[in-house]
């Protein structure tokens, strides 16, 4: 039942449910679909099965010598993540555990990240080190800490590191994660983001944290669930297999904001079955609901759940629709996709699936009719959110194994955010979005005049893209957005247009001096760019406009990195141009 629609379809057939899922789907509640797909799995008993995965000192020991064999090859990316997987099937305080921390601690000296070296070794020690390496680690404790400091870092200059603080700006009253430079004006009965003033190209709109993320399959192994931060140090998750956080507090906020819910049918997602339907959109939902009740009670949210979308929105405030610390925030996206059915379809089963398992879980109510209420609760609320909540890409910057070379990091993250998710698509947007773990910055990168509205790029600004990636912008629009584009950047033809500068422009770029950006001095050289992209912004096909925006961008990435401290042993490259088609 789980493999393909088609199969889907054959089997309700046979036992005669296809027509109440079609009906169901013609409802006008979205909750109804779900809930009448729950009767039918277990009607004709096609609930996949939930085999969990038990933390194991065999499998932690397989996948530690698997990371000893990419180690002595010097595969040290691959020997992270396996070492990372030994530690995440590890018993708690196991030995199998302690070895998984001292082999890490191996791999880090190696790759002289000495300050991670000491960390899993203290790690270790309080655990209680195996007496037959205990020497052996005293040893390389000591190395370790005669090169703490030597390590290559980036200078962190004070132009950088309050860059995307707005520490100097007011904040919005309305949209608390924006300044006053955003601001909201009503058209048709809905509100638009605009620009409440002239904005000039490198102004920082807005930082908003993500209400929830989905992380990447790749990054799960080498970055925090919590904050998403990539990271050396990680520890892992005490009740499933998955998940690992950067320290204990992360861990903390997350298992209380979602995790204790979801690491107990995570093993759902990861199995064979449900990863075919299991897109980013249903992830995002399923740990949106999960959050959304616990910051409500089960009465109130079964009655808020009922409102979403334009009805919503007609009847809230702007700070009710916008900020992300209101949790009801995500029921306000429109209702504007279209080809909506066959997403319906698929996902009402997986997500019947998931509430299935959650029902057995102490998550609902104990009560029978309270408990089928919350059910079809938890149903609409994700129903709503994969259908219509638009999902933000979230590209992060790393620097290479603290090194001076700072690349963005290709594998990533997705986020539902109130106030970013909303804004509308422009292939040719005027803002960037920044990633900044958790978070996203929106930065002017065209001059806004005022009362203009403010756009964003779904799928990445085009320059930041490797040409294979470009190639499939379309499919991924529609897969993720249910939208069809067809603009020059989309369709490709931007490689064949040559766009021709003023006599204006050419000086403006000509005074520009392209050079190796001194991340010392980097608050000059940002500035010059900045105007200098300004005055091309209406030329953004010229080689001039690619040659600026592209230095500007390095600027950027070190501006993310000093905000973020991401690290990754080696440049990781999607190898999947069609990573976001399930």
């Amino acid at each position: 039942m789980w493999q393909s629609p088609g199969f889907n379809e054959e089997l309700l057939k046979r036992y005669g449910c296809l027509k109440d899922i079609y009906n169901a789907m013609r409802s006008n509640d979205l909750a109804d679909v779900v809930y009448t797909a729950l009767d039918v799995i277990k009607k004709i008993g096609s609930v996949p099965l939930l085999i969990s995965e038990k933390k194991s000192d065999a499998k932690s020991t397989e996948f530690r010598k698997l990371g000893n064999q990419a180690y002595k090859k010097k595969k040290y990316h691959e020997a992270l993540v396996l070492y990372n997987k030994a530690l995440k099937y590890a018993p708690n305080k196991s030995n199998a555990m302690k070895l998984a921390f001292s082999n890490r601690s191996a791999l880090f000296i190696t790759v002289k990240a000495y300050s991670a070296c000491i960390e899993d070794l203290d790690t270790c020690f309080k655990m209680g080190c195996p007496p037959e390496i205990e020497s052996k680690l005293n040893n390389r404790f000591r190395e370790a800490f005669e090169y703490i400091g030597t390590e290559d870092r980036l200078p962190v200059q004070k132009f950088a590191n309050g860059y995307f603080e707005m520490l100097y700006e007011p904040h919005n009253p309305q949209i608390s994660c924006a300044t006053m430079d955003v601001g909201v004006i009503m058209e048709d009965n809905c509100p638009k983001i605009v620009a409440a003033r002239d904005v000039k190209v490198g102004t920082v709109l807005a930082v908003e944290p993500a209400f929830v993320v989905n992380m990447n399959s790749e990054n799960i192994h080498i970055a925090c669930y919590n904050c998403q931060k990539l990271e050396y140090n990680l520890i892992p998750c005490e009740g499933c297999c998955h998940v690992m956080f950067c320290d204990t507090d992360c861990m903390k906020q997350c298992m209380n904001q979602y995790h204790s819910v979801e690491c107990k049918i995570i093993d759902l997602f990861e199995s064979t079955g449900c990863t075919v339907e299991c897109t980013e959109k249903i992830r995002l939902a399923i740990k949106a609901a999960i959050k959304m009740k616990f910051q409500s009670s089960w009465n109130k949210l079964i009655d808020d759940s009922k409102v979403y979308g334009m009805e919503r929105i007609k009847n809230s405030s702007i700070n009710e629709i916008y900020d992300f610390r209101e949790h009801l925030s995500l029921l306000s996206f429109k209702e504007n996709r279209g080809f909506i059915y066959g997403a319906m379809y698929n996902a009402s089963f997986v997500l019947a699936a998931v509430l299935y398992y959650m029902a057995k879980t102490n998550f609902l109510p104990y009560d029978y009719n309270e408990r089928q209420e919350a059910i079809k609760c938890l149903g609409r609320i994700m129903m709503y959110l994969t259908l219509f909540g638009s999902p933000t890409i979230i590209r992060d910057a790393a620097s290479i194994n603290n090194s001076s070379k700072i690349e963005l990091h290709d594998w990533e993250n997705f986020g539902l955010f109130p106030l970013v998710g909303k804004l509308r698509n422009s292939c040719r947007a005027n803002t960037l979005t920044v990633g900044l773990n958790e978070k996203v910055a929106l930065v002017a990168m065209e001059p806004i005049p005022r009362g203009t509205e403010i756009t964003i790029t779904y799928l990445g600004h085009w320059l930041d893209k490797e040409r294979h990636c470009n190639l499939v912008r379309n499919r991924n629009m529609y897969v993720l957005y249910t939208s069809v584009c067809n603009c020059i950047i989309c369709s490709g033809d931007w490689e064949n247009q040559c766009d021709i500068l003023t006599a204006t422009q050419l000086a403006c770029y000509k005074k520009l001096k392209f050079q190796e950006i001194d991340f010392n001095k980097i608050s000059k050289p940002y500035k010059n760019l900045c105007k200098t992209l300004s005055e091309l912004h209406t030329v953004p096909f010229s080689e001039e406009y690619t040659k600026v925006y592209k230095s500007l961008r390095t600027c950027i990435l070190y501006l993310q990195h000093v905000n973020t401290d991401n690290v990754v042993l080696e440049k990781a490259r999607a190898k999947d141009t069609s990573a976001h088609v399930p």
